[in-house]
């Protein structure tokens, strides 16, 4: 999958022709501005999901044209302001985080949540798109104030939050609390069940709207544990597939935080996604790098590490996105068009810290512990590592914290084992 072709920051965006590279081997878009070009250098066959990205919190801008001036004008009992840490209203608009002049709106107003859906399946329809990007899913107030792109570069302050609004513009003393207490303090931040059932209500009236024109909704939400809670349960009532950014990588520092349980969590999270809930996962992954040069700047033992644990958490519904830095990268080598490993031969096996999974045309080994293990091959099956990072022979010796993308042109499930259809790579 590709996570975003342009978003505004440093990289700039995708060229005509590194999407014309990435097309014909890519199914999904998060945050898609180029549809067409990624729809017409795809091909035929399956068509692409193509995402138009959006936050729950704030009118899109590109979407729909509105600037503050306009909500100052129509509808100012719409606009969401912040308050102190003490839990003191402010006159300073709320913040997502974003570099975007978005307007911060109240989501806790249904007329909000349906103006927000109608202007963003509009766009959707005329445009070429057939999935909405939500992004900040996230059961927690991280909204900051004062907003710095609305209000001259006013810098936010910690602790503050979005809180309520005002009945008219100029905000006068009529201020209504929408989320947090005026006591303020820390509870605000997680405990706020008016905050976390307004992204639920948000996700409801959008996928309403969705699927009433035969669209699809995908979020960005950071799981809380190795299954999906409470909200998370309700989340997944709306949504059809979920980015999980920190991945197998916990954006690079999967070595030096904690390794075993990330890998166990995480493979867990992905794997209960698609088997009880039918959700697509995306799997992303970050590591430190030249953003500038894409994945090529990428080493292979890091790859490997990618595609192997991106392997074994597949069960027919996951995406790989794999770039140094963030979004908006090109994120396509060569070596991806050969990855063909094919079905399951059967069930992913373990041994201490070893995982690993047969396949018709492959194999992944996965060594999520600090301490190099010797593993014995599959007997009479000759491989190769996607990445060429070494000959295979067994034993083979895979280090702390390493990945390994095996290929063969041969029946990789042997004759003692039956494949199943569980990968769809």
């Amino acid at each position: 999958m590709q996570l975003a072709d342009n978003y505004g920051g440093n990289n700039g965006p995708l060229s005509s022709s590194q999407i014309g590279s990435e097309a014909p081997y890519y199914n999904t878009v998060w945050a898609a501005f180029e549809p067409g070009t990624w729809t017409s250098d795809h091909g035929s066959g399956t068509p692409m999901i193509l995402s138009l990205y959006s936050t729950p919190f704030e009118d899109m801008n590109l979407v729909s044209g509105n600037t503050l001036a306009y909500f100052q004008q129509n509808h100012p009992s719409w606009l969401l302001y912040g308050c102190a840490k003490d839990g003191t209203p402010t006159t300073d608009l709320a913040w997502s985080g974003t570099g975007f002049s978005d307007v911060p709106l109240n989501i806790d107003n249904p007329d909000v949540r349906n103006f927000e859906v109608t202007e963003l399946v509009n766009y959707m329809a005329s445009h070429g798109y057939n999935a909405l990007a939500v992004d900040q899913v996230v059961f927690e107030n991280f909204l900051l104030s004062p907003n710095p792109i609305l209000e001259n570069g006013k810098e936010p302050v910690s602790g503050s939050y979005g809180c309520g609004t005002y009945a008219t513009y100029p905000p006068n003393n009529n201020f209504t609390r929408v989320f947090g207490s005026a006591s303020g303090g820390e509870l605000y931040n997680t405990n706020d069940q008016t905050f976390n059932n307004d992204i639920i209500q948000w996700l409801a009236a959008a996928k309403t709207a969705l699927n009433a024109n035969g669209f699809h909704l995908l979020v960005n939400h950071p799981p809380s544990g190795s299954a999906p809670n409470t909200l998370e349960q309700q989340m997944l009532q709306y949504a059809d597939g979920e980015v999980v950014e920190n991945g197998f990588t916990n954006y690079g520092a999967y070595i030096t935080s904690g390794l075993p349980g990330l890998f166990t969590q995480t493979l867990s999270y992905a794997q209960t996604l698609q088997s009880q809930y039918k959700k697509a996962v995306f799997l992303t992954y970050y590591y430190g790098g030249s953003s500038s040069a894409g994945a090529s700047s990428l080493s292979g033992a890091q790859v490997d590490w990618a595609l192997a644990t991106y392997a074994l958490a597949n069960l027919g519904g996951a995406d790989a996105y794999i770039v140094p830095e963030g979004v908006d990268e090109y994120s396509y080598r060569g070596e991806y068009a050969n990855d063909n490993y094919g079905a399951a031969c059967g069930s992913m096996t373990q041994s201490g810290s070893v995982y690993m999974q047969q396949f018709q045309h492959g194999l992944a080994i996965v060594n999520a512990g600090y301490s190099t293990q010797s593993v014995t091959l599959p007997a009479g099956i000759s491989y190769t590592d996607i990445e060429n990072r070494a000959a295979i022979n067994s034993p083979m010796q895979v280090g702390s914290a390493d990945g390994w993308m095996l290929l063969t042109s041969g029946n990789g499930c042997g004759s003692s084992s039956s494949s199943v259809i569980r990968h769809r790579p």
